[in-house]
């Protein structure tokens, strides 16, 4: 579905990235990668990254759990990274992960509801925006818990 999207959206940047093309590189590598994606949309007015099966991206493992940190801090940080003013980029990410999907959705809520507790709805009706700095407090405090 993601992948349809990005394909009929005719923007003139649309990138895929997923842990089949990167069958048997290195960490790093995988990384150079994913920062070589994030570089090239940031130079297109507009552009859309997918990141596919991100579970699969992260090497994430549910006993443990475990993931590759490397992989796991180039996509915090290219994903708090603003384009140009000039360019839009969307990033679409794509999860197989029922908890996962469930616990991002409550992240986005309690985000949405703002660090005063108020109501959601203003957020999804467009009248506000989300903190970015309150949003990346509840992902640590999910990440947590």
């Amino acid at each position: 579905m993601a992948s349809t999207v990005g394909i009929s959206s005719d923007f003139p940047y649309v990138k895929i990235v997923s842990a089949e093309s990167m069958i048997g590189l290195s960490e790093s590598t995988k990384c150079a990668q994913i920062v070589k994606v994030f570089e090239d949309a940031y130079k297109s007015p507009l552009s859309i990254v997918i990141l596919d099966d991100i579970e699969r991206l992260l090497e994430f493992v549910a006993i443990g759990p475990r993931f590759s940190n490397l992989i796991s801090q180039t996509l915090m940080v290219l994903l708090k990274r603003l384009p140009p003013q000039t360019h839009t980029s969307i990033v679409i990410a794509h999860s197989l992960n029922d908890m996962l999907m469930k616990k991002m959705y409550l992240v986005l809520e309690m985000a949405a509801k703002g660090e005063e507790g108020g109501e959601a709805e203003v957020v999804y009706s467009g009248k506000q925006t989300i903190s970015i700095s309150h949003f990346h407090e509840c992902l640590q405090d999910a990440i947590r818990y």
